[in-house]
């Protein structure tokens, strides 16, 4: 009290600086966030899902779904061709981040290491292949799609530079013009509600912030004084959003809600 008291001025600027810095913070916030942080290194779930990523070929799934107005496309050799060129999107993001890739063509190069002459046409008439091919086309082969297993472990994981680097690619094919292509999938939802997480929380905190000066000015039956005691308010909810900032912990379904409870 008698430091307030007897140095306001320098009060004032200490306050200012930290107002400053973290407001600083909260603009270096990230939104992004693995399932698998959740959980101690040592615990069953962590190994597992480590065990899958390293093994097994990744565990987000990520598809790219291609639509064409002519029936049996994908099965003819452009078809074909669009259907690599999107695994070639794929094979230019970071390799420690994308896992496994199928496709209908993969399942061709597959049964034609035992028979290489092998067609789309004969494929659909080998007995063991035959199933498999409803998992990546429509009975009339108008619509295909291609699988990916991201790495959760991955330490270069960032969903929203993957997405956009993978978006660029698809636009950039030239084998993909006059086709839909729509990426899907887990990874793109859950990519689109750590998005929504940034524009809720501002709509949160602006509400709260808000509703709190209400209450001050009905309170103090002032808008100046009301101002005066929401600043320190609000002071220490942006220095744990600037300290998360400014140390990389993310945003996710869980650190959201710091701010509002606060």
């Amino acid at each position: 009290e008698r430091l307030v008291l007897g140095r306001p001025r320098l009060v004032v600027a200490l306050g200012g600086v930290v107002l400053a810095a973290s407001v600083w913070g909260t603009t270096r916030i990230k939104v992004e966030t693995k399932f698998i942080d959740y959980f101690w290194p040592r615990s069953e779930v962590y190994q597992g899902l480590l065990y899958i990523d390293q093994r097994m070929g990744g565990t987000t799934p990520l598809e790219v779904m291609l639509t064409s107005k002519e029936p049996g496309y994908f099965k003819t050799e452009a078809g074909l061709r669009a259907v690599e060129a999107v695994e070639r999107c794929f094979a230019g993001l970071p390799r420690e981040v994308v896992g496994n890739v199928r496709s209908v063509r993969t399942l061709l190069e597959e049964v034609r290491k035992a028979s290489p002459r092998v067609t789309m046409d004969g494929l659909g008439k080998i007995g063991a292949a035959a199933p498999l091919i409803r998992e990546y086309s429509t009975a009339d082969h108008s619509v295909t799609r291609v699988l990916v297993r991201f790495r959760e472990t991955a330490p270069s994981l960032h969903r929203n530079d993957l997405l956009k680097d993978l978006r660029d690619h698809l636009d950039a094919a030239p084998e993909l013009k006059g086709l839909d292509v729509r990426p899907t999938g887990v990874f793109l939802l859950y990519a689109n509600m750590l998005n929504s997480l940034i524009e809720s929380q501002r709509t949160t905190f602006l509400l709260v912030v808000a509703a709190i000066y209400l209450m001050l000015v009905l309170l103090f039956r002032g808008p100046l004084l009301a101002l005066m005691v929401l600043l320190p308010q609000v002071l220490p909810v942006l220095v744990c959003l600037g300290t998360m900032g400014f140390t990389g912990v993310p945003l996710d379904m869980v650190t959201v809600m710091i701010a509002s409870i606060a």
